[in-house]
Formats: structure tokens, C-alpha cells, sequence
């Protein structure tokens, strides 16, 4: 795993050795970052299961002035403050060994770009989305990705979002939200 892009660019990541987590694969972290290019350029980052850490590491390498990862296994929690000192970004990311729905609510950082890339046998886009709102992180016009498997269900219409849209790859779905205040 490496950072694809910006002041990172190309900086190799340690990543979990066993198959506890699932690291999103270059060409979806690609993809991803290609589609909310206008997003990351300052402003707040959140990464709600944040594994290694490499999307909020990603989005701090490609502009934004600050990330959160949240991410409750401990081993892989290790990692992201691992990867977060090999780059030198202990001053640009929060991290917590927490699970995202109870540490979310104690948050006080509202965020522009938010990705969520929970074990997909855990997938609650619904839940997740509402959560976020509550806990008003969100700046208006946030956009909120959701990672799943690619048959996983997605909801279209949850109310203080809209749905702008989903990309499919072999093993994975991208989909995308706004949050509108």
C-alpha cells in the first residue's frame, strides 16, 4: 500500500499482515480521490474505519489541512499511528482507538469529506449517515463516501442527504452523498 498522490506521493504504508482488515485498493483510493477532487483542497477529512489510515493519510498528502481516523481494532489502530509518524503527520491527524458510532458524537471538527469503509458484514449506510448528522460533523455540502461489497443494497433517499452517485468495481462499490443542512 503507498500514497498515490501529493507531498506523500509515493510513500510506502505498513499495513495489517492478517485479514482483519480489507485495505482499499489503489484503484479505488484512486477513484475515489479523482471523484471529489474539488473537496480535498483544505478543510477536514474523516476516515470512520479507518484501517491503516491511508485515506486520511491520502487526503492529507492531496490538500486537506486536517484528518481523523477513528478505528477500533487495536492492532491496526498501532498501524495508522505508525503510518502517521513514518510521514511525519502527527500535527495533521487525530487519530482514535475507538468505535466510530461512540466517538463520533464527542467529535467537535466538522468535516468536508467523509469515508466509511466498515467490515461489509457491519455495512449501515443508513445508520452511519444519520449518525453523522446528529452529531453535526458535517459542514453543509459534505460529502460522505461509503465503501461497500458490491452486492450490498444502497440506499438512494435518506433524509438530509442526497444521492449523487455510484461507481462499481469488480469486488467493490463507491457511492456518494451530500448532506444538505
Amino acid at each position: 500500500m503507498r500514497i498515490i498522490s501529493g507531498k506523500f506521493k509515493g510513500r510506502r504504508l505498513k499495513t495489517m499482515k492478517d485479514q482483519t482488515t480489507r485495505p482499499t485498493s489503489d484503484k479505488v483510493k484512486e477513484a475515489f480521490f479523482q471523484m471529489t477532487g474539488p473537496y480535498y483542497d483544505r478543510g477536514s477529512f474523516l476516515d470512520c474505519y479507518a484501517g491503516s489510515g491511508a485515506m486520511a493519510l491520502e487526503a492529507l498528502s492531496r490538500g486537506m489541512t486536517h484528518a481523523v481516523a477513528i478505528e477500533k481494532n487495536n492492532k491496526a489502530y498501532q498501524i495508522v499511528s505508525e503510518n502517521t509518524a513514518m510521514l511525519q503527520a502527527t500535527d495533521l491527524m487525530t487519530s482514535y482507538n475507538d468505535d466510530f458510532h461512540h466517538r463520533v458524537r464527542e467529535l467537535k471538527e466538522r468535516f468536508k469529506l467523509v469515508y466509511c469503509d466498515p467490515p461489509y458484514r457491519l455495512t449501515n449506510i443508513e445508520e452511519d449517515l444519520v449518525l453523522l448528522k446528529r452529531s453535526d460533523v458535517l459542514v453543509d455540502g459534505a460529502i460522505v463516501c461509503y465503501e461497500t461489497s458490491r452486492e450490498f443494497a444502497i440506499p438512494t433517499e435518506i433524509p438530509g442527504f442526497s444521492f449523487i452517485k455510484e461507481k462499481q468495481y469488480p469486488n467493490t462499490t463507491l457511492t456518494f452523498y451530500r448532506f444538505e443542512e
